[in-house]
């Protein structure tokens, strides 16, 4: 009893030392479930520290979402134009070579194809209608090529217009005159025939339209 009294006044000395502000309720160091919810409570300093990590992981939390905006039904710009004419300069001579770019191309695309008589509507019916004719083209002809004539973006209709020309020699030919077997004979001799594209550009710079016309 009297080390409990000697305790008890102990902690009573060192409570009234403590300035009133800051005093802590006799109960509560009393009582250890008091004690226990005292050193729960986290200081509002520690709750500052944790407010932007927090907000930060709620952040992350929410998806973001990204809004475009279509201007497919509107006319192109004229830097729009000029990325089809060059990506045009440079990909038409591969026709017969390898495979050409389609990515200035929309999904939609429609190719009226005058020459043949046959329309392709999608990016793989056009992707595969080109890749055919430069297939049959290297199997049926010795030698061909294709070469750009001219590339014109018209602003105020919204399309590029394309001349080019296939240059080839048959098989019949490369027998009758074998002379063509020469590569620097056969290049001054070459038969060809001019083609007339228009290609009609949206206003997100894709070709949604391809049309194809032989030049007699």
């Amino acid at each position: 009893m009297l080390q409990n009294e000697h305790i008890h006044s102990m902690q009573m000395r060192v409570l009234n030392s403590l300035p009133q502000n800051n005093q802590i309720p006799p109960h509560s160091l009393l009582d250890p479930r008091r004690r226990g919810e005292r050193r729960m409570q986290k200081p509002e300093s520690y709750k500052t520290m944790l407010l932007p990590s927090r907000v930060s992981s709620i952040a992350k939390a929410i998806p973001c979402r990204c809004f475009s905006i279509d201007f497919s039904h509107e006319k192109p710009a004229p830097h729009q134009l000029e990325h089809v004419t060059t990506r045009l300069n440079e990909t038409v001579p591969l026709m017969f070579r390898q495979r050409m770019d389609y990515t200035f191309y929309r999904r939609d695309v429609v190719c009226d194809d005058q020459i043949f008589s046959i329309q392709k509507r999608g990016i793989e019916q056009l992707m595969s209608h080109f890749g055919m004719i430069g297939t049959l083209g290297q199997v049926f002809l010795p030698h061909v090529e294709m070469e750009v004539l001219s590339v014109v973006p018209v602003i105020d209709e919204g399309n590029v217009r394309l001349r080019w020309r296939v240059k080839y020699v048959s098989f019949l030919r490369l027998l009758t005159n074998p002379r063509l077997l020469r590569f620097d004979y056969r290049v001054k001799n070459l038969s060809w025939f001019d083609g007339y594209s228009v290609l009609t550009v949206d206003g997100n710079g894709e070709v949604y339209k391809v049309t194809l016309q032989k030049v007699f």
